[in-house]
């Protein structure tokens, strides 16, 4: 009986334990959660539609905000003018450039050739070639295409890259899948699947080393980056994040 009490006791315990921990880390995120919340609200700032998609807890199975519907033909899609989209490049950090559109593509200079973080719309791609040659740089040059996300607006040009440099593309297995299964996208415009990014993983060439993570929720295995800058003498740290949620016409298109 002593032994049986005592066990009880013991398990009594844990689970208490347990509870606490888990309330204890409850707390802390909402905590986080608070000041994320007066970042968003602060004076002079108005980041409510991102706080609400980032931070805003949903039911399983719940789908992000709503967007415009895309047309059920990937072919019937409006095309925007260029002006719509188009961005003059621009060097950011020594090492960093911003390459010609407003669809987050960026080039990562090193010693040995040129890592592309995203690519860009299939539309936009002599506009991504025009912007490497105006900041001086070759677009035979880009090594590794590097895709934070599974969606068209990251990818369309990354097979160009590919039929016409031999370069790299690089995705998480996750991502590979969707673009492999989704309809909307046609094949022609679908890069050739090649390197499959792990979490952690170290992508190394000549004097820079990116540190790639897997962090899912744009879709099931976007990619966040760490990027070694340079900026005369100093040496900061960038981090390009993989996006935010998944919304309703994404999950239409892409799942």
């Amino acid at each position: 009986m002593t032994r049986i009490r005592l066990s009880t006791l013991v398990s009594v315990y844990l689970v208490l334990g347990i509870a606490t921990q888990a309330h204890a880390q409850a707390a802390k995120a909402e905590a986080h959660v608070a000041a994320a919340k007066a970042a968003a609200t602060s004076p002079g700032e108005n980041f409510n539609a991102t706080f609400t998609a980032v931070c805003k807890e949903r039911k399983p199975g719940e789908q992000g905000a709503p967007t415009p519907a895309e047309p059920a033909n990937f072919a019937d899609r409006p095309i925007p003018t260029r002006a719509e989209w188009y961005v003059e490049p621009v060097k950011v950090f020594d090492n960093l450039y911003n390459v010609g559109t407003s669809f987050h593509v960026w080039a990562v200079n090193t010693s040995q050739g040129i890592i592309l973080l995203n690519s860009g719309k299939d539309y936009s791609a002599d506009a991504v070639f025009e912007g490497l040659k105006k900041m001086g740089l070759d677009p035979a040059n880009v090594k590794y295409v590097v895709i934070l996300a599974p969606h068209d607006l990251h990818y369309g040009s990354a097979k160009r890259f590919q039929d016409q440099y031999g370069s790299h593309v690089m995705l998480s297995e996750k991502d590979w899948s969707i673009i492999e299964r989704t309809k909307y996208v046609p094949a022609s415009l679908k890069p050739k699947k090649d390197k499959v990014v792990t979490d952690g993983q170290k992508l190394m060439l000549g004097d820079t080393t990116l540190t790639i993570y897997i962090t899912p929720g744009h879709g099931p295995g976007s990619l966040s980056i760490l990027v070694p800058l340079k900026d005369g003498n100093e040496r900061p740290l960038g981090m390009l994040i993989g996006g935010r949620d998944w919304n309703y016409e994404e999950e239409r298109l892409y799942c």
